[in-house]
């Protein structure tokens, strides 16, 4: 009997630490939704207070009539889109060559691999523009698409899906004559779809949030992404944050990626599982 009672003992200490975890990570968003219903006055005087001063639409309202919400959606869309889609292709090539073809010196790409994911995307900023600019791609949609259609993490994560795809499948599908392209196909590519689809709403999430680079080579707002819409309230003419409609345009921002995070949460839920075996 003592064992059983243990076992539950510790699986419930477990839901409650993971209760508590996802409570605390989920206030921050709480307080940014209430916050975007409220006056920034209100905001300042009562932050912890979601009632104080009453809710308004008005700060929604601001942000559609100061802003052009639907361009900033449209470029945030057409960027994240095709750096998702590009870093897919490449990294589900790559990760089938060193996972299973393994080509000569596969070994020392993998270190590669390992050693690149060490490196922040600012550490390479510089030498990113000064090869751009030097193709006269700077303020163009290429800038922000072409230096990250290669992304280490994707090529790491599925090469550890290829991997564990079962021998007997790959042996069976090499007696009935199948090449590398259908093993491909009907072997392989059913079988890390839960690895493509974790890469591609964590590479959509990253992208979709990203300010440090755009800031860096857009110089008008032509091709401006959903976070300049977040920056564009952050000063009020009193010098201070207009924290309503600051509240308001993150909020707006945040439905795509919520979105996409619950329509893959099962994807996101076998990875998890996987990487930790």
């Amino acid at each position: 009997m003592s064992k059983p009672i243990r076992a539950s003992g510790r699986q419930l200490g477990v839901s409650a630490a993971v209760s508590i975890v996802g409570v605390l990570f989920a206030l921050p968003f709480i307080a940014m939704f209430a916050s975007s219903f409220r006056r920034s006055s209100d905001v300042r005087e009562q932050p912890l207070n979601p009632l104080h001063g009453g809710l308004t639409l008005e700060n929604y309202r601001q942000v559609w009539r100061e802003t052009d919400v639907v361009a900033y959606f449209v470029n945030s869309a057409i960027t994240t889109t095709s750096i998702v889609v590009l870093q897919v292709i490449l990294a589900v090539g790559a990760a089938y060559s060193l996972g299973h073809l393994q080509p000569w010196g596969h070994r020392y790409l993998r270190a590669v691999i390992v050693v690149v994911l060490s490196i922040p995307v600012p550490a390479i900023a510089i030498s990113n523009y000064l090869a751009l600019a030097r193709f006269d791609l700077i303020d163009t949609r290429a800038s922000l698409v072409i230096p990250f259609v290669a992304t280490a993490f994707g090529v790491f994560l599925l090469t550890q899906y290829v991997e564990a795809v079962p021998v007997q499948q790959i042996d069976a599908a090499r007696a009935f004559g199948l090449g590398p392209w259908r093993r491909f196909r009907l072997v392989f590519l059913p079988n890390i779809r839960p690895g493509v689809a974790a890469l591609a709403a964590f590479s959509f999430v990253g992208w979709w949030n990203e300010f440090f680079w755009p800031f860096i080579v857009l110089r008008t707002d032509r091709l401006a992404t959903v976070p300049f819409l977040v920056r564009r309230f952050e000063i009020s003419p009193t010098g201070l944050p207009d924290w309503g409609p600051l509240m308001a345009a993150a909020t707006i921002t945040l439905i795509p990626v919520a979105g996409l995070l619950v329509l893959l949460q099962r994807s996101f839920a076998q990875t998890l599982r996987f990487t930790a075996n």
